[in-house]
């Protein structure tokens, strides 16, 4: 190209590819979460524009530190789909980031961005009662909890040796439940709270053992309270171990 003014004479030039096919690329979903530990998956769809449909290669910048990326596929014919797959290390920080997805073919590349929210797993704790209390009839139990920065805590609920207690659960933390302990069996007991963000992620308190006597049979010591059978409460802490 040549532009003239006068005496003076400019030239500018340029290279044109001509490609005769192309293709697009989107994510199915524009953003997703990530807890520590855990995993996330996005689909990431290729759809033909014009040309035959040929063959492209996917790769991913913009990932986070403690976050792994990889594709399930790797490469696939433009008309079909592969799956990010994000895995998360034991330990992230909370934060916002882009992920920048890449289809490579022959001869042109198209992008997609998938923004990613990492999250620390929901906390729990039993405030009340304490470990290897005795307790009985109805009487309080108090529990904490808190979500990670980026999400709010959506509930807190108690478990007994995993099960779920009905009706022991608080949208707002702390919490304190008047619990009716004749509904679950006399003996070694492990509680447990659970608390459930705003994304569903969930996180468990590390488990309280209580003894519960109602019935006045435990066949113990009158100061024993029970706790002559800690070698039973540890056989049980091992078999009922909460359930996520």
């Amino acid at each position: 190209v040549q532009a003239t003014a006068g005496s003076v004479q400019q030239t500018a030039a340029a290279s044109v590819a001509v490609i005769d096919s192309d293709f697009a690329i989107s994510a199915e979903k524009p953003s997703t979460t990530l807890e520590a530990g855990r995993s996330a998956d996005v689909r990431i769809l290729v759809s033909p524009l014009f040309g035959d449909p040929e063959v492209v290669i996917f790769s991913a910048s913009g990932i986070p530190r403690g976050v792994q990326a990889s594709f399930d596929p790797v490469y696939v014919r433009v008309g079909d789909s592969t799956t990010l797959h994000l895995q998360s290390a034991p330990f992230l920080s909370p934060g916002q980031s882009n992920i920048k997805v890449t289809a490579e073919g022959k001869f042109t590349s198209r992008n997609t961005v998938v923004r990613l929210r990492t999250l620390f797993p929901p906390a729990a704790t039993i405030v009340d009662p304490k470990p290897y209390s005795q307790i009985n009839g109805t009487t309080r139990v108090a529990a904490t909890g808190g979500a990670s920065l980026g999400t709010t805590l959506k509930s807190l609920e108690l478990y007994l040796d995993g099960q779920k207690i009905p009706g022991l659960q608080s949208v707002i933390s702390p919490a304190e439940w008047m619990w009716n302990t004749k509904s679950a069996d006399d003996g070694p007991h492990l509680l447990s709270a659970g608390a459930t963000d705003a994304e569903g992620n969930q996180g468990f308190s590390p488990g309280v053992a209580i003894w519960i006597q109602n019935k006045g049979e435990c066949g113990c010591s009158a100061n024993g309270g029970g706790w002559e059978a800690i070698g039973l409460l540890g056989l049980l802490a091992a078999i009922r171990r909460r359930r996520r």
